[in-house]
This record gives structure tokens, sequence and C-alpha cells, in this order.
């Protein structure tokens, strides 16, 4: 049994959920191909406000400096939804063994079976164990676990879970 305490700040949570993001089917259009077709509508507007075309240039203007504040507002938002959910700042102790992952907090006590999750994903900063369907996860901050404890836990999760 693996038994990690932790607590999740909101520089975590939003590493988390960027992770989290990128591993998602769509995730790589809104963090990489939006910004990069934004950019291009920027410097388009730019050639048709020298030609003379004022209100597509503006519109091109405005629609490609929003596509590429994508990254900005996303984080923005997952912060924002760190804030709304006070349940997420308070400690969390994850106990991990064969049969399930037990999740004790001082509002929540919750017991789920591998087959609850679909996958895990990490990174430098974060471990993440991943919901089915994708929508919901558990971060891990890294920070908060000894290094013996993430090979250990890489392992437990490799065993049951794919990586995604």
């Amino acid at each position: 049994m693996i038994h990690i305490e932790y607590q999740v700040s909101e520089d975590d949570f939003v590493a988390a959920a960027k992770l989290m993001l990128r591993k998602r089917r769509r995730g790589l259009f809104f963090l990489v191909l939006l910004p990069v077709v934004g950019a291009g509508m920027v410097l388009f507007s730019i050639a048709l406000f020298t030609g003379r075309s004022y209100l597509v240039g503006a519109f091109n203007l405005i629609y490609g400096a929003l596509l590429l504040s994508y990254p900005l507002l996303r984080t923005r938002s997952i912060r924002r939804q760190y804030r709304k959910r006070p349940l997420l700042s308070k400690p969390f102790c994850i106990e991990i063994d064969d049969i399930e992952v037990h999740i004790i907090a001082p509002d929540l006590d919750q017991r789920s079976s591998w087959a609850m999750y679909e996958g895990f994903a990490e990174n430098a900063a974060s471990f993440l164990l991943i919901h089915q369907g994708r929508l919901q996860f558990v971060p891990l901050p890294k920070r908060c676990i000894r290094v013996d404890q993430i090979v250990q836990l890489r392992a437990a999760v490799s065993a049951h879970l794919p990586q995604i």
C-alpha cells in the first residue's frame, strides 16, 4: 500500500489541468493550433490595413488576437475553477493498493476501484489519475511526493492503468 499526504496549490492545479488538456483528444488543437491561426490572422490583418480594407482588417485583428491569447485565457479559467472549489486547497491523503484508490480529505472519503480510471499521465510537475471519459482527474503534485514514493506510485498505477 502506498500512502501519500499532499496539498494541491493553485499552481499545481494549473500544471495538472494543462497536462490533462494536452492528453485530451482535442487538447493539442486548442493549445497549439488556435494560437498559430491567431498569429496568422493578426499578420494578415496588418496586410489588410495596408491595402485599406479597414473593416475586414479590424475583424481579423480582433479575432486573431483572441485566438492568440487562448492559452492565457485558458490559464485564467483554470485558476478561477480552482478558486471556486475550496475542497481542492485542503490537505489530501491518498492510499493506493491492488484493489482500490482511497482518497481522504476533510470533507471527502472516496474509495474507487481501478475500473473507475481510464489511465494516468505524468510530467515533471504532476502525476494524474484520469477518470473514465477524461473529464475529471486526480492531481498529485510531485513536489509533495518523495522520490521513492514516485517510483512506487508509477509502478502501482502502471500495473492497473495505461499511460495516456
